[in-house]
């Protein structure tokens, strides 16, 4: 899998707010569903925070964005981020 984003520019540089933020990526992503095998489950609500992974295309190919939204703070959300995968198939020697 890879991917790309993070938090917003906005907390760049803003450690405790943004290790916060991370603290409840990792919870979302050991929620992960057998039947949604991606990054972590469709939503997710916590705390101060609602996770919410959408995802195109099944496990052989797929891409997808994840994104945290957190209301005290900032208005919206306060990580995006964009990320592709699939299966991996090995070449053949020619």
């Amino acid at each position: 899998m890879s991917y790309s984003g993070g938090v917003i520019v906005d907390l760049i540089g803003r450690e405790e707010e943004s290790s916060t933020i991370f603290a409840f990526l990792k919870s979302a992503l050991l929620c992960v569903k057998e039947d949604y095998p991606f990054r972590g489950p469709k939503t997710l609500s916590r705390t101060d925070f609602v996770y919410v992974c959408e995802v195109e295309g099944n496990i052989a190919r797929f891409s997808g964005n994840e994104s945290i939204g957190e209301e005290k703070m900032f208005t919206g959300r306060v990580f995006s981020q964009q990320f592709i995968g699939g299966n991996i198939v090995h070449k053949l020697k020619s």
